[in-house]
């Protein structure tokens, strides 16, 4: 279990990211990779960005 209990920068940009990007979507990123049976151009978008975000993530 997480021991740290303190809310840095860090954790309120990754908060609005994900926020806007559920908001912008419509999608949380495990539903999403669920509906990939009944994908979507908007889902492909969603996807991409999500794992290019996640490349650049580990990059910086």
């Amino acid at each position: 279990m997480p021991t740290r209990r303190d809310i840095d920068t860090r954790l309120l940009i990754g908060a609005a990211v994900f926020g806007i990007g559920w908001g912008l979507s419509g999608y949380c990123p495990g539903p999403a990779f669920a509906s990939i049976s009944g994908i979507t151009w908007p889902l492909v978008a969603l996807l991409l960005s999500m794992v290019v975000g996640w490349w650049l993530a580990r990059r910086i």
